[in-house]
């Protein structure tokens, strides 16, 4: 916010809540060197380095650095082949919860540049600090559901201007803007028609699933590794 120009204030608009979905309950998985090699490489780096240093400033309690691994079942038999045995290379970063029969073990990643946090609560603990008092004009959030791109239109060009939402009464509304950014994930290529076709967006779904649990009840360490 330090490189707005003076008066400048921002807005999300939001259809439900901040984090609301499962976006923000999700792992929060982070990876500095996935992308190495890729046009995005120089992102993944800062974007990683930055959420370090983030989360020390503001607060968060759930960020971690935290060993990857690759693991494949192993024979559902009797003698049940344990490859964790077999795997020395790998023993330090084995979790003491992984206690079943396992295949194929692989590190990817040692803890020095994989981390994980709870997305909901670095979303909560910005806005916290962003709306501190003296901190500037802060952040709004507007609830409602984006439904087009206002626009004026000179000298053969389209300028924008503002954003047309539905409130939650389902009054149409619109937000003033100078400039616009389209935050929504897989949900952005909804842009497509706010645009009237200016812009394409394609998406496309990859199927994933993330299992969070709860600490046990009895207080015992749980450690920390993502598969």
């Amino acid at each position: 916010a330090a490189s707005l120009p003076p008066g400048s204030t921002v807005t999300i608009l939001e259809s439900q809540a901040l984090a609301s979905a499962a976006s923000g309950k999700g792992g929060g998985f982070m990876a500095r060197s996935w992308g190495d090699g890729t046009s995005t490489q120089t992102l993944h780096e800062l974007a990683f380095d930055m959420y370090e240093t983030l989360c020390d400033e503001i607060g968060v309690e759930s960020y971690r650095k935290l060993p990857v691994m690759s693991v494949s079942p192993g024979p559902n038999s009797d003698k049940k082949n344990d490859n964790k045995k077999k795997n020395p290379q790998v023993a330090d970063i084995i979790p003491n919860w992984l206690d079943g029969s396992v295949g194929r073990l692989s590190p990817m990643g040692w803890g020095d540049d994989t981390a994980q946090v709870t997305p909901k609560e670095v979303v909560e603990k910005m806005m916290s600090y962003v709306n501190q008092p003296g901190k500037g004009p802060g952040v709004k959030v507007v609830l409602g559901t984006c439904t087009g791109i206002d626009c004026e239109e000179g000298d053969g060009v389209k300028v924008v201007t503002g954003v047309k939402y539905q409130d939650m009464e389902e009054k149409e509304e619109i937000l003033q803007a100078d400039d616009v950014i389209v935050a929504a994930g897989p949900w952005a290529c909804q842009a497509e028609q706010w645009f009237g076709g200016s812009v394409q967006l394609p998406m496309e779904g990859v199927k994933s699933t993330s299992i969070v649990w709860k600490p046990p009840v009895d207080g015992d360490a749980v450690e920390a590794t993502a598969l």
